[in-house]
């Protein structure tokens, strides 16, 4: 709705016979806001398990939703509303964006590894990743609030083309989208947000493996490429892989990919294109509006057997799923 005195700049002109176009006037009476980043989906959930070491094993990766942590509701959005390269990030955040991309490791026996997402729904190989991956682009998208200066979100997204079976069939789909937000305050690193599935959770800086002191390290699942702050060895090939916290990662190959920004040519190429199972970031709420943590992550087998309360690796005062990712700000 306009406020009262909109409607009555517009009562005026129109007495002088002046025509106002309503949405450059809505415009003018918008308050100055925190998005930066183009408002183009819906929101996503992830969640996945709790321990590397077997703690709350329950949880059960099914297949039956986003690998990346994120629901699968979805809204078109027109080109109008993405980023253009008229209003491209400044020099300052792409330098925090370089120096917080996420270190990636990797067990050698992945299964099916990042790739350009124009290879939709492939599995890609390790010798095809090698010979790649300098090429194979992390894609991000970054969140700010004036309200609190010196502040961001940086979100990184992952692409792979097709998620494996964990065991006998479960689990598996094409197109796989992961990623990583990290928080940042006047520029050093505070939190970093790991995605897993339909859910994530949030370690403070702290408390994860960082390299040169500030990059976060993030072991990739190898069945469903869930980011963990840990490692993981294989205990008991089979089943047990697809719970949610146990999918086995290492730090066999590291990964230092190059960047860029998700809504740079959104006009373009596969940036156009609905996906099936993982559905492109383009059309989905922006990260910054995720929850910090889901109680009821992953999805039911048997009984409740495959929830997951992912809110438990959370420092205390982040352990309510109410609360945003802006909500680190005030943290």
């Amino acid at each position: 709705m306009f406020p009262n005195s909109a409607i009555k700049v517009l009562q005026i002109l129109a007495s002088l016979g002046l025509s106002v176009g309503m949405g450059v006037l809505a415009l003018s009476c918008q308050s100055q806001t925190d998005a930066v980043v183009p408002d183009s989906g819906q929101d996503q959930e992830d969640s996945d398990g709790i321990d590397s070491d077997g703690i709350d094993t329950e949880g059960v990766d099914t297949g039956e939703h986003d690998s990346d942590g994120s629901d699968t509701e979805t809204v078109d959005t027109d080109t109008e509303d993405s980023s253009t390269d008229d209003d491209l990030p400044d020099d300052d955040i792409e330098n925090l964006v370089q120096r917080f991309n996420p270190r990636i490791k990797f067990r050698n026996d992945n299964q099916c590894w990042p790739m350009v997402p124009i290879a939709i729904g492939e599995c890609g190989t390790i010798d095809e990743f090698k010979m790649a991956q300098d090429d194979i682009p992390v894609y991000w998208e970054y969140f700010y609030d004036e309200q609190y200066p010196g502040q961001f979100l940086i979100t990184y997204w992952y692409y792979y083309g097709q998620q494996d079976a964990c065991w006998a069939g479960i689990g598996a789909h094409g197109n796989d989208w992961e990623r990583i937000t990290v928080h940042i305050r006047d520029e050093a690193l505070v939190h970093v947000v790991y995605n897993q599935h339909d859910a994530r959770y949030v370690k403070p800086a702290e408390e994860i493996d960082l390299e040169a002191g500030e990059r976060p390290i993030s072991y990739v699942g190898r069945h469903a490429h869930g980011n963990y702050h840990d490692q993981r060895s294989t205990s008991i090939p089979g089943w047990e892989n697809c719970f949610y916290w146990k999918d086995p990662r290492g730090p066999d190959l590291d990964w230092d990919p190059p960047l860029e920004y998700l809504f740079e040519n959104a006009d373009q190429g596969w940036k156009t294109q609905h996906m099936e199972n993982s559905e492109n970031p383009i059309f989905r709420n922006r990260p910054h509006e995720d929850a910090v943590c889901k109680v009821d992550g992953g999805h039911a087998v048997i009984g409740d057997v495959g929830i997951e309360n992912t809110c438990k690796r959370n420092p205390p005062e982040l352990q309510d799923e109410q609360l945003k990712l802006t909500d680190l700000f005030k943290s």
